[in-house]
Protein backbone atom coordinates (compact mmCIF):
# COMPACT_ATOMS: atom_id res chain seq x y z
CA UNK A 1 0.00 0.00 0.00
CA UNK A 2 3.31 2.01 -0.23
CA UNK A 3 1.62 4.20 -3.36
CA UNK A 4 -1.85 3.60 -2.70
CA UNK A 5 -4.52 6.75 -1.24
CA UNK A 6 -6.66 5.92 1.56
CA UNK A 7 -10.09 4.48 -1.12
CA UNK A 8 -7.76 2.26 -2.89
CA UNK A 9 -5.92 0.42 -0.09
CA UNK A 10 -9.31 0.15 1.81
CA UNK A 11 -10.13 -1.46 -1.54
CA UNK A 12 -7.17 -4.11 -1.19
CA UNK A 13 -7.88 -4.62 2.49
CA UNK A 14 -11.38 -5.77 1.37
CA UNK A 15 -9.88 -7.67 -1.34
CA UNK A 16 -7.38 -9.55 1.27
CA UNK A 17 -10.24 -10.49 3.52
CA UNK A 18 -12.35 -12.25 0.60
CA UNK A 19 -9.39 -14.32 -0.53
CA UNK A 20 -8.96 -15.49 3.34
CA UNK A 21 -12.95 -16.13 3.34
CA UNK A 22 -12.41 -18.21 0.39
CA UNK A 23 -10.05 -20.45 2.48
CA UNK A 24 -6.68 -18.73 0.88
CA UNK A 25 -3.63 -18.07 2.70
CA UNK A 26 -2.00 -14.41 2.44
CA UNK A 27 1.24 -13.62 2.98
CA UNK A 28 1.48 -9.98 3.52
CA UNK A 29 4.62 -8.17 3.65
CA UNK A 30 4.34 -4.74 5.16
CA UNK A 31 5.55 -1.56 7.00
CA UNK A 32 2.96 -0.64 8.34
CA UNK A 33 1.81 -2.38 11.12
CA UNK A 34 -1.72 -0.82 11.66
CA UNK A 35 -2.69 -2.87 8.55
CA UNK A 36 -1.18 -6.19 10.07
CA UNK A 37 -3.63 -5.50 12.83
CA UNK A 38 -6.02 -4.86 10.78
CA UNK A 39 -5.91 -8.00 8.39
CA UNK A 40 -3.58 -10.55 10.47
CA UNK A 41 -3.92 -13.66 11.88
CA UNK A 42 -0.28 -14.14 12.88
CA UNK A 43 3.02 -12.04 12.27
CA UNK A 44 6.48 -12.89 11.79
CA UNK A 45 8.88 -10.08 12.78
CA UNK A 46 12.27 -10.19 10.53
CA UNK A 47 15.19 -7.91 11.55
CA UNK A 48 18.66 -8.36 9.62
CA UNK A 49 17.85 -11.15 7.56
CA UNK A 50 16.73 -13.23 10.70
CA UNK A 51 13.26 -14.54 12.00
CA UNK A 52 13.11 -12.96 15.18
CA UNK A 53 9.39 -15.74 16.17
CA UNK A 54 6.11 -16.04 14.97
CA UNK A 55 3.48 -14.76 17.18
CA UNK A 56 -0.39 -14.82 16.84
CA UNK A 57 -1.61 -11.11 16.46
CA UNK A 58 -4.11 -11.64 19.97
CA UNK A 59 -0.86 -12.26 21.52
CA UNK A 60 1.53 -8.78 20.40
CA UNK A 61 1.33 -5.92 20.67
CA UNK A 62 2.64 -2.70 18.38
CA UNK A 63 5.12 -1.95 21.14
CA UNK A 64 6.19 -5.35 21.51
CA UNK A 65 6.77 -5.53 17.54
CA UNK A 66 8.87 -2.53 17.56
CA UNK A 67 11.12 -3.64 19.93
CA UNK A 68 11.62 -7.16 18.54
CA UNK A 69 12.69 -5.05 14.83
CA UNK A 70 15.42 -3.15 17.42
CA UNK A 71 18.58 -3.71 19.58
CA UNK A 72 20.73 -4.85 17.10
CA UNK A 73 24.62 -5.55 18.46
CA UNK A 74 26.92 -2.39 19.17
CA UNK A 75 29.25 -3.55 16.23
CA UNK A 76 26.88 -1.99 13.12
CA UNK A 77 26.87 1.03 14.89
CA UNK A 78 30.22 3.61 13.15
CA UNK A 79 31.73 5.60 15.98
CA UNK A 80 32.75 8.82 13.90
CA UNK A 81 34.96 11.67 14.50
CA UNK A 82 32.48 14.54 15.42
CA UNK A 83 32.95 18.05 12.58
CA UNK A 84 32.35 21.90 13.26
CA UNK A 85 29.42 22.43 12.28
CA UNK A 86 29.05 25.83 10.41
CA UNK A 87 26.72 28.36 9.33
CA UNK A 88 23.29 26.96 7.38
CA UNK A 89 24.37 27.21 3.65
CA UNK A 90 21.34 25.10 2.20
CA UNK A 91 17.96 25.86 2.13
CA UNK A 92 14.91 23.81 1.03
CA UNK A 93 11.83 25.68 1.21
CA UNK A 94 8.28 24.26 0.42
CA UNK A 95 9.52 21.84 -1.91
CA UNK A 96 6.41 20.32 -3.18
CA UNK A 97 5.82 17.83 -6.31
CA UNK A 98 1.76 16.65 -6.78
CA UNK A 99 1.02 13.55 -5.52
CA UNK A 100 5.09 12.86 -4.49
CA UNK A 101 6.44 15.06 -2.16
CA UNK A 102 4.56 17.70 0.17
CA UNK A 103 5.68 21.39 1.11
CA UNK A 104 9.26 19.98 2.13
CA UNK A 105 11.38 22.69 3.88
CA UNK A 106 14.62 21.93 5.73
CA UNK A 107 18.09 24.03 6.17
CA UNK A 108 21.78 22.17 6.16
CA UNK A 109 24.85 24.02 8.03
CA UNK A 110 28.24 23.64 6.24
CA UNK A 111 29.89 20.68 7.88
CA UNK A 112 26.46 18.82 8.92
CA UNK A 113 25.28 15.58 8.08
CA UNK A 114 21.82 15.77 7.53
CA UNK A 115 20.38 12.42 7.39
CA UNK A 116 16.90 11.56 6.05
CA UNK A 117 15.06 8.28 7.37
CA UNK A 118 11.59 6.83 6.82
CA UNK A 119 9.53 3.83 5.32
CA UNK A 120 9.78 2.41 1.79
CA UNK A 121 7.62 5.03 -0.36
CA UNK A 122 7.80 7.35 2.05
CA UNK A 123 9.12 10.68 -0.32
CA UNK A 124 12.92 9.94 0.35
CA UNK A 125 14.80 9.26 -2.68
CA UNK A 126 11.98 11.47 -4.96
CA UNK A 127 12.87 14.43 -2.51
CA UNK A 128 16.63 14.15 -3.24
CA UNK A 129 15.80 13.53 -6.99
CA UNK A 130 13.71 16.79 -7.34
CA UNK A 131 16.76 18.69 -5.45
CA UNK A 132 19.51 17.40 -7.95
CA UNK A 133 16.70 18.30 -11.19
CA UNK A 134 16.30 14.38 -11.90
CA UNK A 135 12.58 15.46 -11.13
CA UNK A 136 10.58 18.30 -11.26
CA UNK A 137 9.30 20.33 -8.34
CA UNK A 138 5.77 21.88 -9.03
CA UNK A 139 6.56 24.31 -6.38
CA UNK A 140 9.13 25.89 -3.97
CA UNK A 141 12.87 26.95 -4.35
CA UNK A 142 16.35 26.12 -3.40
CA UNK A 143 18.83 28.45 -2.04
CA UNK A 144 22.16 27.85 -1.45
CA UNK A 145 24.77 30.35 0.10
CA UNK A 146 22.07 32.81 -0.25
CA UNK A 147 21.45 32.60 -4.18
CA UNK A 148 18.11 31.04 -5.17
CA UNK A 149 19.18 28.36 -7.80
CA UNK A 150 17.32 27.34 -10.72
CA UNK A 151 17.66 23.57 -11.19
CA UNK A 152 15.58 22.07 -14.03
CA UNK A 153 17.21 19.35 -15.00
CA UNK A 154 21.02 17.63 -13.55
CA UNK A 155 23.23 19.89 -15.64
CA UNK A 156 21.77 22.79 -13.64
CA UNK A 157 22.26 20.84 -10.12
CA UNK A 158 26.37 19.99 -11.87
CA UNK A 159 26.50 24.22 -12.77
CA UNK A 160 25.56 25.17 -8.96
CA UNK A 161 27.67 22.28 -7.11
CA UNK A 162 25.03 19.71 -5.93
CA UNK A 163 26.45 16.20 -6.53
CA UNK A 164 24.00 12.89 -6.17
CA UNK A 165 25.51 9.57 -5.26
CA UNK A 166 22.45 7.46 -6.54
CA UNK A 167 20.78 4.29 -4.63
CA UNK A 168 20.68 2.27 -7.67
CA UNK A 169 24.13 2.49 -8.92
CA UNK A 170 24.06 0.00 -11.93
CA UNK A 171 20.28 1.89 -12.94
CA UNK A 172 21.12 5.04 -12.61
CA UNK A 173 25.40 5.97 -12.22
CA UNK A 174 27.17 3.06 -13.48
CA UNK A 175 28.42 3.84 -17.58
CA UNK A 176 28.02 -0.35 -18.53
CA UNK A 177 30.59 -1.33 -21.08
CA UNK A 178 32.98 1.46 -20.18
CA UNK A 179 35.96 1.80 -18.83
CA UNK A 180 36.79 3.22 -15.03
CA UNK A 181 38.45 6.36 -16.46
CA UNK A 182 35.18 6.77 -18.44
CA UNK A 183 33.06 6.41 -15.43
CA UNK A 184 35.73 8.88 -13.00
CA UNK A 185 35.77 11.41 -15.76
CA UNK A 186 32.29 11.36 -16.50
CA UNK A 187 31.07 14.49 -14.44
CA UNK A 188 34.41 16.54 -15.13
CA UNK A 189 34.18 16.21 -18.72
CA UNK A 190 30.50 17.35 -18.54
CA UNK A 191 32.01 20.49 -17.33
CA UNK A 192 35.08 20.52 -19.84
CA UNK A 193 34.77 23.85 -21.91
CA UNK A 194 36.48 22.79 -24.59
CA UNK A 195 35.49 21.18 -28.24
CA UNK A 196 38.04 17.75 -27.95
CA UNK A 197 38.76 15.52 -24.73
CA UNK A 198 41.51 15.58 -22.80
CA UNK A 199 42.54 12.60 -22.54
CA UNK A 200 45.76 12.03 -20.99
CA UNK A 201 43.75 15.19 -18.06
CA UNK A 202 41.36 12.02 -17.96
CA UNK A 203 43.74 9.50 -17.04
CA UNK A 204 45.97 11.36 -14.19
CA UNK A 205 42.49 12.20 -12.50
CA UNK A 206 41.25 8.68 -12.56
CA UNK A 207 44.65 7.91 -11.30
CA UNK A 208 44.22 9.76 -8.74
CA UNK A 209 40.79 8.91 -7.93
CA UNK A 210 41.90 5.00 -7.92
CA UNK A 211 44.83 5.74 -5.27
CA UNK A 212 43.16 8.37 -2.97
CA UNK A 213 39.88 6.19 -2.79
CA UNK A 214 41.84 2.54 -2.71
CA UNK A 215 40.40 1.40 -5.44
CA UNK A 216 40.55 -2.06 -6.13
CA UNK A 217 41.41 -2.73 -10.18
CA UNK A 218 43.52 -4.44 -12.50
CA UNK A 219 43.89 -1.54 -14.66
CA UNK A 220 41.91 1.75 -15.22
CA UNK A 221 41.28 0.43 -18.33
CA UNK A 222 38.91 -2.62 -16.65
CA UNK A 223 35.05 -2.40 -17.21
CA UNK A 224 33.63 -1.01 -13.94
CA UNK A 225 30.84 -3.74 -13.64
CA UNK A 226 33.92 -6.25 -13.72
CA UNK A 227 34.78 -4.20 -10.01
CA UNK A 228 33.12 -5.18 -7.09
CA UNK A 229 29.92 -3.40 -5.36
CA UNK A 230 32.21 -1.48 -3.08
CA UNK A 231 34.57 -0.76 -5.40
CA UNK A 232 32.34 0.52 -8.19
CA UNK A 233 30.79 2.70 -5.53
CA UNK A 234 34.18 4.14 -4.85
CA UNK A 235 34.47 4.93 -8.06
CA UNK A 236 30.99 6.39 -8.88
CA UNK A 237 31.77 8.63 -5.39
CA UNK A 238 35.39 9.70 -6.87
CA UNK A 239 33.86 11.20 -10.27
CA UNK A 240 32.33 13.70 -7.62
CA UNK A 241 35.37 14.24 -5.85
CA UNK A 242 36.78 15.87 -8.89
CA UNK A 243 35.31 18.80 -9.54
CA UNK A 244 34.63 20.60 -5.94
CA UNK A 245 30.82 20.74 -5.47
CA UNK A 246 29.45 22.42 -2.12
CA UNK A 247 26.40 19.98 -1.60
CA UNK A 248 26.83 16.42 -2.03
CA UNK A 249 23.70 14.28 -1.52
CA UNK A 250 24.06 10.43 -0.91
CA UNK A 251 21.33 7.98 -1.34
CA UNK A 252 21.58 4.88 0.13
CA UNK A 253 25.85 5.17 0.28
CA UNK A 254 26.51 1.78 0.98
CA UNK A 255 23.67 -0.44 -0.17
CA UNK A 256 25.53 -3.89 -1.18
CA UNK A 257 28.84 -2.54 -0.32
CA UNK A 258 30.99 -5.07 2.08
CA UNK A 259 32.03 -3.82 5.65
CA UNK A 260 35.65 -3.10 4.72
CA UNK A 261 34.50 -0.51 1.80
CA UNK A 262 31.69 0.99 4.25
CA UNK A 263 33.92 1.94 6.74
CA UNK A 264 35.91 3.62 3.83
CA UNK A 265 32.97 5.58 2.73
CA UNK A 266 31.63 6.82 5.96
CA UNK A 267 35.36 8.23 5.86
CA UNK A 268 35.06 10.21 2.52
CA UNK A 269 31.66 11.46 3.54
CA UNK A 270 33.19 13.05 7.02
CA UNK A 271 36.45 14.44 5.41
CA UNK A 272 33.62 16.05 2.78
CA UNK A 273 32.00 17.16 5.95
CA UNK A 274 35.72 18.52 7.52
CA UNK A 275 35.74 20.38 4.09
CA UNK A 276 32.68 22.65 4.83
CA UNK A 277 30.72 20.93 2.65
CA UNK A 278 26.74 20.16 2.52
CA UNK A 279 25.70 16.82 3.09
CA UNK A 280 22.43 14.91 2.82
CA UNK A 281 22.36 11.19 3.41
CA UNK A 282 18.93 9.45 2.56
CA UNK A 283 19.58 5.97 4.28
CA UNK A 284 17.47 2.85 4.86
CA UNK A 285 20.16 1.05 7.31
CA UNK A 286 19.35 2.52 10.71
CA UNK A 287 22.43 1.73 12.40
CA UNK A 288 24.01 3.83 9.55
CA UNK A 289 21.61 7.18 10.24
CA UNK A 290 22.05 6.86 13.49
CA UNK A 291 25.82 6.56 13.30
CA UNK A 292 26.41 9.23 10.51
CA UNK A 293 24.12 11.90 11.00
CA UNK A 294 24.20 14.81 13.15
CA UNK A 295 20.14 15.65 12.53
CA UNK A 296 17.80 13.42 10.94
CA UNK A 297 14.72 14.33 9.01
CA UNK A 298 11.94 12.32 9.24
CA UNK A 299 9.85 11.17 5.94
CA UNK A 300 6.43 9.94 6.18
CA UNK A 301 3.90 9.67 3.31
CA UNK A 302 5.78 11.91 1.02
CA UNK A 303 5.98 14.78 4.00
CA UNK A 304 8.84 15.51 6.17
CA UNK A 305 6.81 15.49 9.35
CA UNK A 306 9.82 15.77 11.95
CA UNK A 307 13.51 16.77 12.35
CA UNK A 308 15.39 15.13 15.33
CA UNK A 309 18.54 16.39 16.78
CA UNK A 310 20.89 12.70 16.43
CA UNK A 311 21.42 13.26 20.49
CA UNK A 312 20.86 9.88 22.59
CA UNK A 313 18.06 8.84 20.23
CA UNK A 314 17.14 5.15 20.24
CA UNK A 315 16.51 3.31 17.45
CA UNK A 316 13.19 1.98 18.56
CA UNK A 317 12.04 5.76 18.83
CA UNK A 318 13.22 6.25 15.53
CA UNK A 319 11.16 3.56 13.86
CA UNK A 320 8.07 4.81 16.09
CA UNK A 321 8.68 7.58 13.98
CA UNK A 322 8.74 6.20 10.69
CA UNK A 323 5.62 4.35 11.20
CA UNK A 324 3.66 6.80 12.61
CA UNK A 325 3.07 5.14 16.36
Amino acid sequence: TSSLGMDETKALMDIVRNLRNRGIGIVYISHYLEEIFEIGDRVTVLKDGRSMGTFSIENITVEEIIRKMVGRDASLFYRRRKVDIGDFALEVNNITSWGVVDNVTFSVRKGEIFGIGGLVGSGRSELVNILFGADRADEGEIVLNGKKLKVKSPQDAVKHGIALITEDRKKLAMLGGRDIVENTALVHSENFKGFLLDRKEEDKLTDDIVNKLSVAAQDKSQKIEELSGGNQQKVIIGRWLIDDSDVYIFDEPTKGVDIGAREQIYELIIELAERGKCIIMVSSDMPELLSMSDRIGVMRNGRLVDIVQNKDIQEEDMIKRFIGV
